[in-house]
């Protein structure tokens, strides 16, 4: 009983308003008084549990039921309740009946009561208890108690995102981290539709952890906080109630099994989609020029363009033949256990600066035929023909090469010398549908000797275009070709010495002209620095006043003009040498040639 309800006031209020009359204001002590609020909340504490507990009792009474006893376990348990004295409290969890329990195992060793107090029935209804009392709520037919972040849970139409902040620095059983949005791949890489869904924001973070704060009754600050360190501080002071975090734990194994079912799906839905996908990537470019330069196909490639006998003619299409070079490469493409890595070569262009890994898995469009190899192969070495043909135009390749010279398009180590760098790259052009990988497939075949291979053509003796029809091979194989080609090489030699001599000569003028105008600006300097001189010198003969003075100046000023007057002659014929070097032609010898017309 309270203190002020000993001392017969009707509440706390009369009883302060009388002390203060009879002691004044300060006729309590501040700890009294605490003292006295103290028993006051106790006491509205205790009313309020004691009718909490009459509530309680009146609904146990109107729900009991007498069953049968080969009823369900609920009304078993139910029947062994109602049996048992003093259990007049309605059971609501496997928690409630333990302590129940519990009490009654006490009473029943307590001092002065027998067991054998107990009649038959209700030793029977005990031992029910005892057998019934592991049983999962489900089976006994109960409404389990729900915690209060299951509460919390319900009110947010069960977002998962109430779930994901609640699991904030727990564990499971296994030791997984749960709901670890950064380093556990099946919350790191969920789809982007479901990163909404799941993901709190900085308001659902500071709900729980104000939650949190409420059952451990601390006071944290979280207004102004961001949302990195408010998930700090979640996974640094974790849910300790066992019922909340049994609740949390149960809930977060479905949400990740639903996830993971998702997260599978969907990494079926991509390789399905990657299968069926087009080649719109480097990628697969690169695997099939890695499998060019590959030991099985190699060899092949380079016979491809091979002479063919009676015989190999006509096992064109036994199936004992040996396979063409497109096959073995659909073969090595189709490998998954093949897996090639691009050369880092960052001089070529900044997209090779890394090896790339090229698996057969990623590949888009999945397993390659044949045909398709050697559709894409023709693609691709259409465009790099252009490209090569391009950059020997340039000088880059040297200047006066062909497609008819085994050195067409090799790149040597002398190009980063003269040309500061690999500049393959700058003939590049989209627009054309030129790509990267272009200039990957030139170096390889390039470094792998099989340069020729990938660029040979069809000669223009035997092709056709809008002007002119096909011609047969036979037609072309006569007599006269060897001639016209002896004077084709004679001419072209000609043309080298010409554009070389020519070069050279250029050189020399320019290095000449180079010297004249040197020499001219030197002779303009000296020529203002001894008028410079005349000056100073007539200068001071002006403020002189003995005659000898005047007189070796005078002298000094003579010896300056004959100077000036010598550069100036030299000037002009300096002048005249930069005419004549400018407008003199360099000479082009040719030379006879006899008996081209000679077999």
């Amino acid at each position: 009983m309270a203190d002020w309800e000993e001392r017969g006031f009707a509440s706390y209020r009369e009883c302060m308003l009388a002390d203060k009359a009879k002691y004044g204001v300060c006729g309590q002590t501040m700890a009294d008084r605490r003292r006295q609020e103290e028993r006051c909340l106790n006491a509205e504490r205790l009313d309020m549990l004691a009718a909490r507990k009459e509530a309680e009792e009146k609904e146990f009474d109107e729900d009991v039921e007498v069953v049968e006893p080969n009823a369900n376990l609920a009304g078993r348990f139910k029947q062994a309740a109602a049996t048992l004295p003093g259990f007049s409290q309605r059971p609501n969890s496997q928690r409630q009946f333990q302590e129940h329990l519990a009490q009654e195992k006490a009473a029943a060793e307590a001092p002065g009561r027998k067991k054998d107090d107990l009649n038959p029935a209700q030793r029977e209804a005990l031992t029910q208890l005892e057998e019934l009392i592991y049983s999962d709520d489900d089976e006994l037919g109960l409404d389990t108690p729900k915690t209060g972040i299951e509460m919390l849970y319900i009110e947010e139409n069960n977002a998962k995102f109430v779930l994901v902040a609640a699991s904030q620095g727990l564990k499971q059983l296994d030791g997984r981290v749960m709901a670890d949005l950064e380093n556990d791949p099946i919350y790191r890489d969920m789809p982007p539709g479901l990163k909404s869904l799941y993901h709190p924001q900085i308001k659902h973070l500071k709900k729980e952890v104000e939650r949190r704060s409420m059952l451990t009754k601390q006071k944290v600050r979280m207004k102004s906080a961001n949302k990195t360190s408010i998930m700090g501080w979640l996974k640094m002071n974790p849910d300790q109630d066992k019922y909340n975090v049994s609740w949390i734990r149960q809930e977060e194994t479905k949400m990740y099994l639903e996830l993971k079912a998702a997260k599978e799906e969907s990494d079926a839905q991509e390789k399905e989609k990657l299968k069926n996908a087009n080649w719109s990537v480097p990628a697969p470019f690169l695997r099939l020029a890695c499998c060019l330069v590959h030991d099985k196909v190699k060899s092949a490639l380079m016979m491809k363009d091979a002479t063919l006998l009676r015989d190999e003619l006509d096992a064109r299409n036994n199936q004992e033949r040996p396979k063409l070079w497109n096959e073995l490469a659909a073969e090595v493409y189709n490998d998954n256990t093949v897996v090639f890595y691009t050369e880092a070569l960052p001089e070529l262009h900044m997209f090779f600066a890394e090896p790339i890994e090229l698996k057969f898995e990623e590949m888009p469009g999945g397993a390659v035929t044949p045909e398709e190899v050697k559709t894409r192969w023709g693609d691709c070495r259409a465009r790099l023909i252009a490209i090569i043909m391009d950059w020997e135009r340039s000088g880059n390749g040297f200047g006066q090469r062909d497609q008819k010279d085994k050195s067409w398009g090799h790149f040597s180590p002398d190009h980063l010398n003269l040309e500061a760098g690999d500049n393959r790259a700058s003939f590049i052009r989209p627009a054309l549908g030129h790509r990267l990988y272009h200039l990957y497939l030139w170096h390889l075949a390039d470094k792998e000797g099989i340069l020729m291979h990938v660029l040979n053509v069809l000669a223009k003796d035997v092709g056709g275009d809008s002007d002119n029809i096909p011609g047969g091979t036979s037609q072309v194989q006569r007599r006269r070709k060897r001639i016209d080609e002896g004077k084709e090489e004679t001419k072209r030699r000609n043309n080298f010495r010409t554009a070389v001599s020519s070069s050279l000569k250029d050189i020399a003028v320019s290095n000449r002209l180079l010297a004249v105008d040197t020499a001219i600006a030197n002779k303009e300097e000296g020529i203002r620095h001894e008028e410079t001189k005349v000056h100073q010198f007539n200068l001071a003969k002006l403020r002189e006043r003995t005659e000898e003075l005047r007189d070796y100046y005078g002298t000094l000023i003579d010896h300056h003009k004959d100077r000036v007057g010598d550069l100036y002659d030299e000037l002009a014929a300096l002048k005249q040498e930069r005419v004549a070097c400018m407008t003199a032609a360099p000479p082009v010898e040719e030379e006879e040639n006899h008996g081209d017309d000679e077999e």
